[in-house]
């Protein structure tokens, strides 16, 4: 009922699991999870006498970070969530996960030389002590661990997803995006062209940044794939791609559809293009989004 939002830079929501790429590189890069180390993903976890669940209520084997991503296990990523908030906070009032969250390109404006962008929010224990009314026992636990799959106390527009997953398609550079590559006249003669703007550098390694490119490729690829069966009979032999799938839930204990999500980059051996589909009480991201994006 708001036609004359632009959402791919207006609309800001929870981005669900396509956040994890953020929560990996954290991990991984912190040492919080070492990438041949293995994690549990059991069907729920308890941690500071809160239950937090799984999005699939069976409990899986262990698995490396790459994996994690394949499957998508929130319990997995709960862990990693619970190490960020016991690391403590830094001088800023942030922490490690808001950290990367910012270094990712989230928290403020991509750039795009489109009027009107909103640059969303990830919550930070300084945001929580500004707005006491809505977190009256200051930040907990349990916002760290929330956020560690894309919930919580965030909202992220497509564009600043996009902008991150073409920042790990590309070894990690992040750019600013821009509407126009050129200007042409009527005889096609170029008359001005616009050269690639670098907005920032992912701090995460090579040997990082390739564990999560081969969990997105998984996503797609594995048959544990998240997004495996929306690929169906798609030629991922000739086109690889890599992507994310994400289900946001809209509030707590709702009858409102989750806001689907599916973000992603191909070919994947070669990346040329970003797709991130992003749909307000679309349902489940694997079955919603990434159809789309098949498609697209």
């Amino acid at each position: 009922n708001d036609p004359l939002i632009n959402r791919a830079i207006q609309a800001a929501s929870a981005p669900g699991s396509t956040f994890k790429i953020v929560s990996s590189a954290a991990a991984l890069q912190t040492g919080v999870a070492p990438p041949s180390g293995a994690y549990p993903c059991p069907s729920s976890v308890r941690y500071y006498n809160q239950t937090f669940n799984n999005f699939e209520p069976t409990t899986g084997p262990s698995m490396a970070v790459a994996q994690a991503l394949v499957q998508s296990c929130d319990t997995v990523f709960y862990s990693f969530g619970k190490e960020f908030y016991q690391s403590g906070q830094h001088a800023s009032g942030s922490t490690v996960l808001n950290d990367y969250a910012q270094d990712f390109g989230f928290t403020k404006n991509s750039g795009i030389d489109l009027p009107g962008e909103q640059s969303g929010v990830v919550g930070t224990p300084a945001y929580a002590a500004r707005y006491k009314a809505d977190f009256p026992y200051g930040w907990e636990p349990g916002y760290d661990i929330q956020e560690a799959i894309g919930q919580g106390p965030m909202a992220v527009t497509p564009i600043q997803v996009a902008d991150a997953y073409a920042a790990i398609a590309n070894g990690g550079t992040l750019y600013k995006p821009q509407v126009a590559l050129r200007v042409v006249d009527s005889k096609n003669k170029i008359v001005k062209t616009f050269s690639p703007v670098v907005a920032g550098h992912l701090p995460v390694s090579p040997a990082n940044i390739a564990a999560i490119q081969q969990g997105l490729v998984g996503v797609v690829a594995d048959p544990s794939g998240t997004a495996n069966p929306a690929f169906a009979g798609f030629p991922l032999a000739q086109f690889p791609v890599a992507g994310k799938t994400g289900t946001a839930d809209a509030c707590a204990n709702c009858s409102i559809e989750p806001y689907s999500w599916f973000a992603s980059y191909a070919p994947a051996n070669n990346p040329q293009y970003v797709i991130v589909v992003m749909l307000d009480q679309g349902g489940f991201g694997a079955q919603t989004a990434a159809p789309i994006a098949k498609r697209i």
